[in-house]
């Protein structure tokens, strides 16, 4: 087990499970965060991330030599394949980090991923993460494509089909209200074929409340892994800046609210500075911690072949 407030040597990867951006007990979105002294494989973390078995695993390196509050690389692996950026894990591995005294509440740090540079701040137990628009297009399929694959769809035709991206890339789709979202139907594959006709990683599909500067979504990311994920950070900072570019905010805050239909409900709070950034804020609740038993073969090792 890690204590907390002490260094850990990291003879081994040390392992934790938390619930990103929970509205209450039962909610938000499971994140693995994983933390080595040396990079693991990729083959390795993807094996990890498959055992792990939640939407996705985060793999930290902290080597001996980092001074506190370094920045920190990390790479982000779904069960079945690696991504650029995710925004619930990012809140996992830093309440991971601080946990185990690497990082430290009231700082300000840098997570490293493929997605690119994330400055995240350290406050009371939550963490601010910095995202900055990377895409912004007209969306290359429309409606009768979204029709064809979400049942039920009800569209809010007087705002568009977008693509937007912070890290990941995510099809915008706009429903008329938030009570329409239960009435989709969701099917892997057709989600799947979706998001590579529009080139995504994951389709945002939301619907206004009756509360200003409060919406609903739910994220469905097929492509990539889970068929849909109950909290998501950099889907909701993409639509932050959607939001503001079509005038649909009444002020820089907004609350978003996911997993509701999964039951599993989340709250992100996403705060925009025109025209191109914007800011995402949650905590992560520890559910379990541990140490990393790795195979001393590799992956395959101690499987017999028959």
């Amino acid at each position: 087990m890690i204590e907390v407030g002490r260094r850990p040597h990291l003879d081994a990867p040390a392992v934790w499970l938390y619930a990103s951006f929970a509205d209450r007990i039962d909610g938000g979105n499971p994140a693995g965060a994983v933390v080595s002294a040396a990079p693991l494989e990729a083959s390795l973390a993807q094996a990890i991330a498959a055992v792990m078995s939640v939407p996705t695993t985060g793999f930290a390196v902290v080597a001996p030599e980092a001074t506190a509050d370094s920045p920190v690389d990390v790479r982000f692996f779904t069960p079945e394949r690696e991504i650029d950026a995710c925004g619930h894990v990012t809140l996992a591995v830093a309440a991971a980090l601080v946990e185990c005294d690497l990082w430290h509440q009231g700082r300000d740090v840098i997570v490293r991923a493929r997605g690119g540079d994330f400055p995240l701040r350290l406050r009371d137990g939550r963490t601010e993460m910095d995202q900055r628009l990377q895409h912004l297009e007209s969306a290359p399929i429309g409606w009768p494509d979204v029709k064809a694959a979400l049942d039920g769809v009800q569209p809010r035709k007087d705002l568009p089909l977008e693509v937007v991206g912070t890290g990941l890339r995510h099809l915008v789709v706009p429903v008329v209200e938030a009570a329409a979202l239960g009435a989709l139907g969701i099917d892997a594959a057709r989600i799947t074929t979706l998001a590579v006709r529009a080139g995504v990683d994951t389709i945002c599909v939301w619907g206004p409340t009756t509360v200003p500067n409060r919406v609903r979504v739910r994220d469905l990311c097929a492509a990539i892994g889970a068929v849909e994920e109950p909290a998501s950070g950099t889907t909701s900072g993409a639509l932050g800046l959607y939001l503001e570019r079509h005038g649909q905010l009444s002020g820089p805050d907004l609350v978003i609210e996911q997993g509701v239909e999964m039951g599993r409900p989340s709250r992100i709070d996403v705060a925009i500075d025109p025209p191109d950034a914007v800011t995402v804020r949650g905590s992560a609740r520890k559910v379990l911690s541990g140490t990393l038993e790795l195979p001393s073969e590799g992956p395959s090792s101690g499987r017999r072949s028959r």
